[in-house]
């Protein structure tokens, strides 16, 4: 995994946050409907942040359950095993990711906020100009 989500939210976060005199019109109401659209996509993630905790707990239950069936195993010798696990590895990178996700998103959440006082102060500068 190469944090594709993240550089597709960041990619699209980019554009939808690109403005100029020739679509800021547009761009005042689309900030509503884009605020909802990035709140969501963070709920999203921080939803299937949880699945994959859960997911990860249940693997590492089941890891131990199976190690202390007929072997006694030292903690050590059980948290190796699940550094060793293929699975758990990519579920701990998936969780990264996410988290890295998140964080972004929690940031633009608050970029898309203020950009209504930005849009705000940009009309008012250009009317300032036509005068």
């Amino acid at each position: 995994m190469a944090f594709e989500k993240f550089l597709k939210y960041k990619e699209a976060i980019e554009n939808d946050l690109k403005i100029d005199q020739f679509n800021i019109h547009n761009k005042i109401n689309e900030i509503p409907s884009l605020k909802h659209f990035w709140v969501a996509k963070l709920i999203e993630s921080k939803i299937e942040l949880k699945n994959l905790q859960r997911k990860k707990s249940e693997l590492l239950k089941k890891v131990k359950e199976s190690a202390s069936i007929g072997l006694k195993l030292s903690a050590a010798s059980i948290k190796e095993m699940e550094n060793k696990s293929p699975v758990l590895t990519e579920i701990n990178e998936e969780i990264e990711e996410l988290e890295l996700v998140i964080e972004y998103l929690e940031k633009a959440e608050k970029i898309f906020s203020s950009t209504t006082y930005d849009l705000k102060n940009a009309i008012e500068l250009m009317k300032m100009e036509q005068m």
